[in-house]
């Protein structure tokens, strides 16, 4: 921060114009000169996306939902209403599966809240639908970068077995034997954001929250591979919600929102 740099900058003059404050060169073009200077990013403004496949119906296939995060951590949006698809992509198609699918967003984040000035956040996306979900678990992978060797989203699913009215239980330990692989599948998978200046890799969570349809539930990282009671109101293949966070001494730090289709029973 702090920085500065000397630059030049030169327009060149059309035939039909005129320059008023400024005299031209011999070869009409009007030179000058500025300073640049680095300042502090604007957290606000480091944003990502992240998007997943819905299961609709046979004939519509996925539809894609969409959650907004930034570097400030302090709060998140469900940005599905506001996302376009950027000129010149192609768009994403919910039916296309057993192919890599790489399109482009954006969102106009004033429209998104009216804090923010007007800003375009561009973002490419790589989804693989990998078959119909039907009644049976979506099936899916996300890809956040060209160079990852594993997505996310391949056989996850969220385990729940029916208890009595009311009361679900639901395990999400996958298998898997500790909590750094848990954590690299569950969440670092989706590369949430960091800051590349202060820090190695996203901030591990010391939360994760459930979100079902009408119920929500929060739990210590902790409790990764427990059995987890729980109203379980989603159907087989519906997405499971889980919103990642950081508790610190005066407040809660947003980091990403992944999902997991449901398999009941």
């Amino acid at each position: 921060m702090g920085q500065q740099c000397p630059l030049v900058l030169s327009y060149a003059l059309a035939q039909d114009e005129v320059s008023l404050n400024i005299p031209p060169t011999a070869d009409r073009y009007l030179t000058r000169s500025y300073k640049a200077r680095t300042v502090t990013a604007d957290g606000a403004y480091e944003v990502k996306i992240f998007g997943y496949p819905v299961w609709v119906n046979s004939q519509s296939g996925y539809r894609m939902e969409y959650w907004l995060y930034n570097l400030d951590r302090q709060t998140f949006y469900n940005v599905t209403p506001y996302v376009e698809i950027a000129t010149n992509s192609a768009a994403f198609n919910p039916t296309a599966y057993g192919v890599v699918q790489t399109f482009t967003i954006a969102v106009d984040l004033n429209r998104v809240d009216g804090r923010f000035a007007p800003y375009r956040a561009v973002q490419v996306m790589r989804v693989a639908l990998l078959g119909p979900a039907a009644n049976q678990p979506a099936n899916w992978e996300i890809l956040f970068d060209p160079t990852q060797t594993e997505g996310y989203g391949r056989g996850m699913v969220a385990n729940t077995q029916f208890l009595s009215v009311n009361n679900w239980r639901l395990n999400l330990s996958m298998g898997l034997s500790n909590v750094e692989l848990w954590l690299n599948k569950m969440y670092y998978n989706v590369e949430p954001l960091f800051n590349q200046e202060i820090e190695e890799e996203a901030p591990r969570p010391t939360h994760f929250i459930l979100q079902f349809l009408n119920n929500a539930y929060e739990y210590p990282i902790s409790e990764w591979n427990q059995n987890l009671n729980v109203n379980n109101d989603l159907q087989n293949g519906e997405l499971l919600w889980i919103r990642w966070i950081r508790r610190t001494v005066t407040t809660d730090l947003q980091l990403a929102t992944t999902a997991l289709p449901i398999m009941r029973s």
